[in-house]
């Protein structure tokens, strides 16, 4: 009767961080980057008010 029974079959995710010679974590898969700019509350209201596609 057990050999009527399917094997479970385990499936696992590499992990996305791992430790590095230093002991710090670090990401396995790329990191895009990207340039950012503060911006005051009230500049941030203007420019959705605006709907300015450049800013």
């Amino acid at each position: 009767m057990t050999e009527k029974f399917k094997k479970t079959v385990e499936i696992v995710r590499p992990p996305k961080v791992k430790t590095d010679e230093r002991d710090r974590s670090v990401s396995t898969e790329t990191v895009e980057t990207a340039t950012l700019e503060l911006v005051s509350t009230q500049m941030l209201k203007k420019i959705f008010e605006t709907n300015d596609e450049e800013r």
